[in-house]
């Protein structure tokens, strides 16, 4: 809880993928939302790379729990130093918004820095490097 661990926490509200136009497609599903696959109606959403963020926040994180609604792709493609870093990635992956072969890209860019995948629930997977 950051009290008795001195560990520290940020919950971030924007699109953390430098390449992003910063829309948020809607969908009439509130589940089914994405920065990814397109709808007539978005709305607009900061977009900060992870060097702004890692700045902002004045740390270097060793874990991440990620829920990105499809931009997973990106966000893991763009950010390779701080995967590369990582003790623990949480991650959902959508694989109806991305396409199988996508969201097996993105493991395979997880298993080769390092980490693992030691649990799974649905499209969450939990991936942690061996000490």
């Amino acid at each position: 809880n950051g009290i008795n661990n001195n560990c520290r926490f940020k919950t971030l509200n924007c699109i953390p993928i430098k390449s992003s136009n910063g829309k948020f497609y809607l969908n009439r599903n509130a589940w089914a939302g994405s920065n990814v696959r397109k709808s007539k109606k978005y709305i607009d959403v900061p977009v900060e790379s992870w060097e702004e963020i890692e700045k902002e926040i004045e740390l270097k994180p060793t874990a991440v729990v990620m829920d990105i609604e499809g931009g997973e792709v990106e966000f893991i493609k763009e950010n390779e130093d701080l995967i590369s870093n990582l003790r623990l990635i949480i991650v959902e992956f959508h694989p109806f918004t991305l396409g199988f072969k996508k969201v097996k890209s993105c493991q395979a860019i997880l298993g080769r820095f390092g980490l693992t995948r030691v649990d799974r629930i649905g499209n969450v997977e939990v991936w942690r490097r061996k000490n």
